[in-house]
């Protein structure tokens, strides 16, 4: 893995690459995209097996040349995959949704985080419903214990 030199600023920028094949490592990343002047490069490699994730980020201290690397880098093949190079969000830039589940009292879709119930962050959480369920007697229909 690469490292930034400790007086470089703080990069500004973040390529995503995707779809890597697992023999690239992080010093394969910042040599693909040299031409572009990234400051870092790594792949992510899974804790328990040793092997790659297949896919890996480029930081870069200028928008235009992380652009530059998306527009040239995207869809070319390496070791017979094709690669996917995408803009990297931040945890903060992502916007609400996709975290819900089934929780809290209310019904419906909403809440914060989406899903099922709303809640903050989902789960089975609040006043959970009971359920009856008749099985193959009325076809695995579901109801509501309190609307029995």
């Amino acid at each position: 893995m690469s490292q930034m030199p400790q007086d470089s600023p703080a990069p500004k920028v973040q390529l995503f690459v995707g779809s890597l094949p697992w023999s690239v490592t992080g010093d394969d990343l910042m040599a693909l995209f040299a031409q572009f002047n990234p400051t870092d490069a790594n792949v992510l490699f899974d804790r328990e097996t040793g092997r790659s994730k297949g896919y890996g980020f480029v930081k870069f201290n200028s928008e235009s040349d992380a652009q530059a690397a998306k527009d040239q880098l995207n869809d070319i093949e390496i070791q017979g995959r094709q690669i996917k190079v995408d803009l990297a969000h931040s945890d903060n830039a992502r916007s609400g949704g996709g975290r819900g589940g089934y929780g809290g009292q209310r019904r419906g879709r909403g809440g914060y985080g989406g899903g099922y119930g709303g809640g903050y962050g989902g789960g089975y959480g609040g006043q959970q419903q009971q359920y009856d369920n008749q099985g193959a007697q009325d076809g695995g229909n579901w109801r509501q214990r309190d609307q029995m």
